[in-house]
């Protein structure tokens, strides 16, 4: 079993620490060993924590497994490890790839549960604007970063400019966008 051999292979006895950083270490291709990880934490007599689950749901999204990454979420509840920030990002970029319309709902339950979302959050919430070309959503998504006061970086603004790019300089999103970039950079000084 690679698991066993990866964790004992070092020496010490592992704590959840250690299977969060080899979990997370875990990417495409690799879900295997992420859920063989995952599996061999109670044998060490250790439960996952909120960082452990993040992870997971990370390592499904990138192998294309959004509803295991969803079952996950729903497991950390019943477990009684309460979500996080990370824990939504992690929701928001999964169901983007795939469902957009998912990854609004898990945006839109965050804010229901009384977290506030980080430029992280929005800008994963970009992302999904940019795989399905949702200029509309891109524009009502960086307003509302406003209203929240939310200071946009540079992601934020690479990924609205490649949004709108693909639109064309001359779509009318676009000339929206270069107006409402103009406007924040001012209210920033």
């Amino acid at each position: 079993m690679a698991c066993r051999s990866l964790i004992a292979g070092q020496g010490a006895v592992p704590s959840v620490i250690t299977f969060n950083f080899y979990i997370s270490a875990c990417g495409y291709g690799q879900l295997r060993l992420a859920q063989e990880l995952f599996s061999a934490m109670p044998r060490w007599s250790l439960a996952p924590n909120v960082i452990t689950y993040n992870a997971m749901i990370r390592v499904y999204a990138q192998n294309f497994c959004c509803r295991m990454g969803e079952q996950i979420y729903l497991e950390m509840q019943r477990q009684g490890v309460a979500p996080d920030l990370g824990t939504y990002n992690a929701l928001i970029r999964a169901w983007g790839t795939i469902r957009p319309a998912r990854a609004l709902e898990v945006f839109e339950s965050l804010e229901g549960r009384g977290l506030a979302p980080s430029v992280f959050t929005y800008n994963a919430l970009l992302s999904v604007c940019e795989e399905d070309r949702l200029q509309t959503l891109a524009l009502e998504v960086f307003h509302r970063m406003a209203q929240r006061g939310v200071e946009p970086n540079v992601i934020t603004y690479s990924t609205l400019i490649r949004i709108f790019e693909k639109r064309g300089r001359r779509g009318r999103y676009f000339a929206r966008f270069v107006v409402l970039l103009v406007r924040s950079i001012a209210v920033g000084q």
